[in-house]
């Protein structure tokens, strides 16, 4: 059932997508006219990365103590999105990247995605009981939770491994591959999942820390 809650959660969780699009874009063109500065003078992307961290940090805790999973992951999908449209018509920074017909078709296929799974999501479910900070140990200990933790930091490490280590150089697909992308994309994809996954149950205590009733 939707309420009032939901739904700024869910408007929360779109602004959070949309201005962690906005600092990558501005890391992007640090990247590009920054690159012969040191670490602590590359002003852009120290901008973006403080954008980045108050949209992860600040506003995703506050959408996730306010909505469900259900509809929060779907939304993040927007991401996508609003990455492929800021960077067509340059609005960050002036980082422009051309998107094909194919792009647009895709571009639109998530957008319908997106909407099906946030409409169909959220309420089909018997909502959970409240969390507590005692309950903490005992998600954080569950099987499932440990062996998908640890599958998948095996992955990351692999990944990382090929592309750092002279020895694995064997292994590294060319940049532009599409081994690499889906690579690099499963990897930041699961590091994302996993800390929205924690900092939800984390979230959900954030009540009982305070005297009150968990949201």
């Amino acid at each position: 059932m939707v309420n009032h809650e939901m739904v700024l959660g869910g408007a929360l969780g779109i602004t959070a997508s949309f201005v962690s699009n906005v600092a990558i874009l501005i890391q992007k063109h640090a990247a590009d006219v920054e690159s012969h500065k040191p670490w602590r003078m590359r002003w852009r992307f120290w901008l973006g990365f403080g954008l980045n961290v108050l949209s992860q940090a600040v506003i995703t805790s506050f959408a996730l103590s306010l909505a469900p999973l259900s509809l929060l992951a779907p939304l993040s999908g927007l991401a996508v999105v609003f990455n492929a449209l800021l960077a067509r018509f340059g609005c960050v920074c002036g980082v422009r990247e051309d998107l094909s017909r194919t792009d647009w078709i895709c571009t639109m296929l998530i957008v319908l995605g997106i909407t099906i799974a946030s409409i169909a999501g959220p309420g089909t479910a018997p909502p959970a009981p409240p969390l507590t900070v005692a309950d903490l140990p005992v998600v954080f200990s569950n099987p499932l939770y440990i062996g998908y933790f640890a599958s998948g930091t095996l992955c990351i490490l692999c990944w990382l491994s090929i592309w750092q280590r002279p020895s694995l150089a064997w292994l590294k697909p060319s940049d532009d591959s599409l081994l690499a992308s889906v690579g690099s994309g499963s990897t930041a994809a699961f590091c994302g999942s996993v800390s929205v996954v924690s900092l939800k149950v984390v979230v959900s205590c954030v009540g009982d820390l305070a005297g009150g009733t968990p949201p």
